[in-house]
């Protein structure tokens, strides 16, 4: 379903932030990475609620598969400054700055 919507929806968000989503439960960390990269590079600046959702799971995404902290702290304050009240980012920020209370992931 997701690659018909891909097909005919080239320019939309919503299916590379699913299948990245759908590639992270699964494990495959790398192809979660290209789907959100993906979906990054698509968002709307002004995207409150799916841009900050592509960018906190890139950040988690990066630092699982990268160990890449820096870029994975950027990405999350991304999804803060798009989203100021979203807890999970809020909670993923803080364990990746080295005081987590618990990790999201």
């Amino acid at each position: 379903m997701y690659q018909y919507a891909l097909a005919e929806l080239p320019g939309y968000v919503k299916p590379r932030y699913e299948l990245g989503f759908m590639s992270y439960l699964l494990g495959d960390f790398p192809g979660a990475l290209d789907w959100f990269n993906q979906a990054a590079a698509l968002v709307a600046d002004d995207d409150t609620g799916l841009g900050a959702q592509v960018f906190l799971n890139r950040g988690v995404v990066r630092y699982l598969l990268e160990g890449d902290k820096r870029a994975a702290i950027a990405d999350v304050a991304e999804a803060l400054r798009r989203r100021s009240d979203y807890p999970q980012a809020k909670e993923t920020l803080r364990g990746l700055k080295g005081s987590p209370r618990w990790m999201p992931w």
